[in-house]
């Protein structure tokens, strides 16, 4: 079993060794192959972005994780809004259908506006160029 331990600790020194003679890869050029295609600048993510979420840092175009949050948090805010927006057509529509049964049952009775809407109607969605 000693010369296992030796062996072990021989091995383990040779790796810090050589791992403590390694230049840092973020110090390192990427080595160019024979058949390396140069980007245009124009087509590649910059490595940091101003956006009004602030500013947006990637690395080789994948965002950090304070980005990721940042893009999710938005992506989670316009799904809000959008169900929000939605929703008010519903809103308006299950509005105007209790208004128009308590003139008659639903399916038989039809209103009908004599003028054009205008900013005085009771409406959430009504325009002023369509006849009601």
């Amino acid at each position: 079993m000693p010369h296992l331990q030796q062996w072990i600790a021989g091995a383990a020194a040779g790796v810090l060794a050589a791992s403590l003679s390694l230049v840092p890869l973020s110090a390192q050029e990427p080595p160019k192959m024979k058949m390396t295609t140069e980007i245009p600048d124009g087509i590649t993510t910059p490595d940091n972005i101003e956006t009004q979420l602030g500013d947006l840092t990637f690395f080789d175009g994948v965002p950090d994780a304070d980005t990721t949050e940042k893009i999710y948090n938005l992506y989670d805010f316009l799904q809000a809004y959008q169900a929000y927006l939605n929703g008010l057509k519903i809103a308006s529509m299950d509005a105007m259908l209790r208004g128009i049964e308590e003139w008659g049952p639903a399916n038989t009775t039809v209103v009908q506006f004599a003028e054009l809407m205008d900013s005085k109607a009771l409406f959430l969605t009504p325009n002023t160029t369509s006849v009601y």
